[in-house]
């Protein structure tokens, strides 16, 4: 590998650029022993990562048997283990590679806790043909690993030094400059940090500055049946910047990043005939679940209004965005105050569809994964086969409304004919 890699007048010494990566990731340890939920792979023994439950269904058509059980697979760049050691819980015969000898060790601990077969190797993703015993049916890597590579030539020579004839290998990852935008900020800003020949800049000195831009938006009337199976729903709009930069900005460029909907009234048009749809408006005004304040005297008049809607209705619909890899607080904290009194709950035994959309190239299915166990929980029949994921919505709805696309339109249609279908199903006792 050459000792320095170039790119316009920038020099970046591989090896500085690889020590200050593993310095990285050896720090990271700690932070992912805390936040990967270890503790459901502990207590539950069919429990797999949101990762490998969704990449088995991905990998499932191109292996002999449709199933990973009883298949040598190699995992690069496995980090702390819970992806590697999902699929050893599928049956695969398990090892996973990572520089990072921290990772390792609480990847083999957690094996050892869960009673599952498994072979570390401490190597460089680089060098991985060289370091590993014995060849492959499948080769894995999957989801932030080639963004920290140098040479994907040889990064590739790897994975064909791993298979046998005829192997399969798996690869899901987002691209590198994707992973540079910050999903939080408001317009596309690259996040934290850049790199120039003076080494590292802060975002202040990278990003030109940017309006910030509050967007209040409140119904103003409605919803409101046009008697065609539309509602009409009008918005009021304050826009406020609230940034240091000053100037005349698009409002249309600004609101279609996600901060609102720049229509004067928008259309539910997605209810087949004789089904009625009304939006509950006022998540953000209901108080966090307390159950010792659950009572008469106490009780949120907000929260109270979210039940009695929930109650009246014949089947919901949770349509939600993905935070940090899981629900939004709003929505986790209506299920609670559905599910409640304790197996009375309003939510008890009505059919559920989770649907949404992201940022990224998955369209928030750990999130709606997340929803219908919560869900489930709580009492009512999450549908686990009605499913509606919508990826990279900034860029798809960029320049249009989503209910001018006919296809999303219509896979939304579909989406509340099922739940109307299962609403008119007995309940089992």
């Amino acid at each position: 590998m050459a000792e320095e890699e170039k790119a316009d007048d920038v020099a970046i010494a591989w090896e500085q650029g690889r020590a200050a990566n593993l310095e990285n990731w050896e720090e990271r340890v700690p932070i992912h022993e805390r936040d990967y939920g270890l503790e459901e792979y502990r207590s539950d023994p069919d429990h797999l990562s949101p990762v490998v439950r969704h990449d088995l269904a991905a990998l499932a058509p191109f292996l002999p048997a449709g199933t990973v059980a009883g298949l040598d697979l190699c995992h690069l760049q496995c980090h702390i283990g819970t992806d590697t050691l999902s699929f050893a819980r599928a049956g695969a015969r398990v090892t996973g590679v990572d520089f990072s000898p921290s990772a390792l060790a609480t990847a083999a601990r957690l094996a050892d806790e869960l009673g599952l077969q498994a072979t570390w190797v401490e190597s460089d993703v680089l060098e991985a043909a060289s370091a590993v015993e014995g060849r492959f049916d499948v080769v894995y890597t999957s989801i932030g690993t080639i963004t920290w590579l140098a040479d994907l030539d040889r990064w590739a020579a790897q994975i064909a030094g791993l298979l046998r004839p005829g192997g399969v290998f798996y690869f899901r990852d987002a691209h590198p400059t994707l992973l540079t935008i910050d999903p939080d900020a408001d317009g596309l800003v690259v996040r934290d940090v850049s790199l120039d020949s003076n080494g590292i800049v802060p975002r202040d000195e990278v990003c030109a500055s940017l309006p910030l831009i509050d967007v209040d938006k409140t119904i103003a009337d409605g919803p409101a049946a046009n008697g065609d199976g539309t509602w009409t729903i009008t918005y009021a709009l304050t826009v406020t910047n609230t940034g240091q930069a000053a100037g005349d900005y698009d409002l249309t460029d600004q609101l279609r990043y996600g901060q609102g909907v720049l229509v004067e009234s928008t259309e539910v048009v997605a209810a087949p005939d004789g089904v009625e749809l009304e939006i509950f408006d006022g998540l953000a005004e209901i108080p966090f679940y307390n159950e010792d304040h659950d009572n008469d005297q106490d009780r949120s008049a907000a929260g109270v209004r979210l039940r009695e809607a929930i109650a009246a209705a014949d089947g919901l619909l949770f349509f939600t965005p993905e935070y940090n890899g899981t629900i939004p607080a709003a929505l986790k904290n209506a299920i609670d105050w559905a599910s409640r009194p304790m197996g009375e709950g309003a939510i008890s035994g009505k059919p559920v569809a989770v649907v949404g959309t992201a940022y990224g190239q998955y369209g928030g299915v750990w999130a709606q994964d997340e929803a219908r166990k919560a869900v489930g929980i709580a009492g009512g029949n999450a549908l686990p086969d009605v499913k509606l994921s919508i990826p990279e919505s900034v860029v798809r709805f960029a320049e249009s409304h989503p209910r001018e696309d006919a296809e999303l339109v219509a896979q939304v249609a579909d989406v509340v004919r099922q739940i109307a279908d299962a609403a008119k199903e007995p309940v089992a006792a």
